[in-house]
């Protein structure tokens, strides 16, 4: 009786295994597509960058940024740890005698990665989709009264591939306004030390401000023979 109880027991446990993994979904790499904030597809955002370099526009300043749904920040996206590489490029000066006017500055950033949730529109059974990020930038518009600092205007760039799911590429263009500066403020995403492990540091000095508008491309997923240049989709989707 004891061997025919065990045995019983086998089967069923058995049983339920084959039971639950028939069930289960399993991945595969996102759907391709355009998706958009203004058309209801993607989230806006918060960023925040920290000023590892001691200030703003400082080699080492590292991005975080996440989705906002008006209660909790990365319920659908994520993007950390893209640090800035090289001293910002001025490439237009506007303020006149008075420190009136802005100025434009373009920086690249290295390293960082990109997740976004399976839940997405681009969802195709995985639980979420990560990534490297390949190019990653930022052109911030300045703008001066009496030489004081009152507002920026952010648009960034950002490229990468898929962590297994190398043929298929992410582009992605935001549109963001710096709110502010100062000790890390709540309901914005962490700072970020910017080292090898990028962790969060509460304790450090940077800004922050909304995404107000952004745009996702996904392509190549489903076509892993093409391979599209970083120069390609921004020309296609600028």
């Amino acid at each position: 009786m004891m061997e025919a109880s065990r045995l019983s027991r086998m089967v069923t446990i058995v049983t339920l295994i084959l039971v639950l993994s028939a069930g289960q979904v399993n991945g595969e790499a996102p759907l391709d597509g355009v998706y958009t904030s203004t058309g209801g597809d993607l989230l806006r955002g918060r960023f925040s960058e920290s000023w590892v370099g001691g200030m703003r526009d400082e080699v080492g300043n590292t991005v975080h940024a996440e989705s906002w749904n008006g209660v909790a920040l990365g319920s659908q996206w994520e993007v950390s740890c893209a640090t800035i590489a090289a001293p910002p490029v001025l490439i237009e000066d506007r303020v006149d005698e008075n420190g009136n006017g802005h100025r434009t500055y373009h920086a690249l950033y290295g390293g960082g990665r990109f997740r976004l949730a399976g839940s997405g529109p681009w969802g195709n059974g995985d639980a979420f989709y990560g990534g490297e990020i390949a190019h990653y930038s930022h052109t911030t518009t300045y703008q001066y009264r009496g030489s004081e600092l009152t507002s920026s205007v952010v648009n960034v760039q950002f490229a990468g591939h898929f962590d297994g799911y190398p043929q298929c590429m992410q582009v992605t263009i935001a549109n963001a306004v710096g709110l502010g500066w100062g000790e890390q403020l709540r309901a914005y995403p962490m700072f970020l030390d910017g080292g090898a492990g990028c962790e969060e540091d509460a304790s450090m000095a940077g800004e922050w401000g909304d995404i107000h508008s952004m745009t996702l491309v996904i392509r190549n997923c489903s076509a892993p023979t093409e391979h599209a240049s970083w120069g390609t989709l921004k020309n296609l989707y600028r």
